[in-house]
């Protein structure tokens, strides 16, 4: 659950606080989707679980 942009608390009770704003050439690098980095440019979208859900369920998809 996302309290604000910044503010995310997992589900396993751990609050996770961003510091900065993402390094989007990071996230890049990193393999995130190109068309999720503006969508975390400003922290966690209201709907970053399932844009993150959707992601993962096309990879799988794919794999089949």
């Amino acid at each position: 659950m996302a309290y604000d942009k910044r503010v995310l608390l997992a589900t396993t009770g751990t609050v996770y606080q961003l510091a900065d704003a993402p390094d989007l050439e990071a996230m890049r690098m990193r393999g995130f989707p190109e068309h999720l980095v503006p969508r975390f440019a400003g922290g966690f979208p209201w709907n970053w679980k399932r844009l993150v859900e959707d992601y993962l369920n096309s990879i799988a998809d794919r794999q089949q």
